[in-house]
Order: structure tokens, then C-alpha cells, then sequence
């Protein structure tokens, strides 16, 4: 049986998740640069300020990202309900995206108007082969969570939140996860052994910079 979560890979094939990973690193080394350059951290008010302005380069990031023909997304900017604020809307063929800050990875994000209007259609289905070719054609809404700590993005997750429901559709999609490099790379210096390369290696390798 086909499954609203199923969408995910459809949607954010690999490419595009790592782009959209590399947009949100990017977006905490440039937003705590700029904290530091303008002296934001003397004041609390000022520590205040680093996830919205995290929030605020991750759109920056995912919009440039739209307008090169990386990813396959217009970048809107939506006023919220209250109209006191804006939010990065990325618009594709078959899903919805907003960038959102959580505590903890694979936590839910708070509630919103907005996120509540976008995941309208993001339901789950019945058994009947009809609804599930509906599913597929129906244009559905997902949520890119990311946290940090030490100044550095540690998770990045998309999945499609339920409509009037503070859970998940299936399993998110895991587009970064700084714990697993750090475990893979360690692994890697255990068990794969250093070789020297031959000379003969080299000059195939390099080519004429040896001559």
C-alpha cells in the first residue's frame, strides 16, 4: 500500500537533500560569523537573536538554491496569519517546504497557523487503490527540521506532518546527521589500512605535473 511518506523520496531525491543539507551548515557558519562580527553575544537579548537569524540565512541559502536550478523549487516568502512575521515557502512539483528550528532531532516543531493551512492535504489513506493514485497526485507539505549546538548544525530532517496531528507521516527523511560522520570517519581510521602508492600509480594519478 502506497503511503503519504513514500512521497519523501519523490520529492527530495538524494541531490536535493544534500543541497539542502549544505544550505543549512552553511547557514549556521554565516549566521554565528555574523553574530560575532557585529558583537551580538555581549548581551542575552542579543544570544536571542542566533536561530532566528540561523532561520533567516537557511532561507536565504535554499532561495539562492532555487533561483541557480539546483533544486527543483520556487522560493516564495508567505506573511504569517498574524502578519507579524515571514517565513521561506519552497513551492515544487508535488510538495510544499518550510525551514524550522527544533530542540532535539526528529522533535515535532511548535504549533502554527501557517503549518496548519500547508498540511491540509497530508493525510493518510485507505486501502482502495483510488485513494492512493490521489496521494500521489496531490500536492503535499513537509517540514525541514534542523538543531544545532557549539555553533554547528547537528541534524536536518524532512518529513510530512499529518494533517491536525503533532505526529509524523512515517519516518522522516534524514538529509544530515553530524554523529554518524563523526562515527563513519572513525570506523574508517580503524579498519582501512594506509598503503603507500607506487610511483608507477602516482604518475598515472598526476600525469605530466611529475614530469
Amino acid at each position: 500500500m502506497a503511503k503519504l511518506s513514500k512521497k519523501l523520496g519523490k520529492c527530495f531525491p538524494k541531490v536535493v537533500a544534500n543541497y539542502l543539507a549544505q544550505a543549512g551548515l552553511q547557514a549556521y557558519q554565516m549566521a554565528y560569523s555574523f553574530l560575532d562580527e557585529k558583537g551580538l553575544w555581549l548581551t542575552e537579548r542579543g544570544k536571542d537573536l542566533a536561530l532566528n537569524v540561523i532561520n533567516a540565512y537557511y532561507d536565504l541559502n535554499a532561495k539562492q538554491l532555487a533561483e541557480k536550478g539546483e533544486i527543483p523549487f520556487i522560493f516564495e516568502e508567505r506573511e504569517n496569519e498574524a502578519q507579524n512575521c515571514y517565513h521561506g515557502l519552497l513551492v515544487g512539483a508535488d510538495c510544499k517546504l518550510t525551514i524550522c528550528h527544533v530542540q532535539s532531532a526528529g522533535q515535532f516543531p511548535r504549533y502554527s497557523i501557517f503549518r496548519g493551512n500547508y498540511s491540509a492535504n497530508n493525510i493518510e489513506i485507505s486501502l482502495f487503490e483510488e485513494d492512493e493514485e490521489k496521494i500521489d497526485d496531490t500536492m503535499a507539505y513537509a517540514i525541514l527540521t534542523h538543531m544545532g549546538y557549539d555553533q554547528i548544525m547537528q541534524h536536518a530532517r524532512i518529513g510530512f506532518p499529518l494533517k491536525g496531528q503533532r505526529k509524523w507521516a512515517g519516518n522522516q527523511l534524514n538529509i544530515f546527521d553530524r554523529a554518524a560522520i563523526v562515527e563513519t570517519k572513525a570506523d574508517e581510521s580503524k579498519t582501512l589500512p594506509i598503503q603507500k602508492p607506487r610511483l608507477k600509480e602516482l604518475k598515472e594519478r598526476l600525469g605530466d605535473v611529475l614530469k
